[in-house]
């Protein structure tokens, strides 16, 4: 018999959390495959920064929000896909009681705030884990200083069409 193996391929920001699950294309090894990227720039007007709410423009600048598991001084940025990973994250710690074990280093020192013993997933916390990151996309908010803000995407951003 024959089987087909894929490789999924991610193009993305280098300050942004890969999420295969959403932004991933499936390559066949042994083939030809090109690729072409077109960067598109969003970048929002001072004018409408200024005049209007970060919910009425549908975006954040860089001082409207922080996350707490993937800050800037980590070397990462806001952005749509960063805050859905950490919704899905936070999203985890609660309902799962634990964190993936390949994010040891996004949990370490962040959770002192909580009563949260924080441990890597295992057994049936790691099928609730996997649960949530298989609907990462339903994960929407975050929680920014005990309040929960709606992801919206990054006033200035830059996202890399494939064809």
């Amino acid at each position: 018999s024959f089987y087909l193996h894929l490789l999924s391929v991610v193009i993305l920001h280098h300050l942004d959390v890969p999420l295969t699950r959403l932004n991933s294309f499936n390559i066949a090894p042994g083939t030809e495959t090109q690729i072409a990227v077109t960067p598109s720039l969003t970048t929002t007007s001072a004018n409408a920064i200024r005049r209007l709410s970060a919910e009425e423009r549908d975006c954040y600048t860089d001082t409207e929000i922080k996350l707490k598991y993937l800050p800037t001084k980590d070397g990462y940025r806001y952005g749509m896909e960063n805050c859905l990973f950490v919704s899905a994250l936070e999203n985890i710690l609660e309902q799962c009681s634990c964190y993936p074990g390949y994010n040891y280093h996004l949990i370490q020192g962040k959770t002192t705030d909580t009563n949260l013993e924080a441990q890597p997933c295992t057994g049936s916390n790691l099928a609730c884990m996997n649960n949530i990151l298989y609907h990462i996309d339903q994960y929407d908010h975050v929680d920014v200083h005990g309040r929960k803000m709606k992801c919206r995407s990054s006033c200035e951003d830059q996202t890399n069409n494939l064809f």
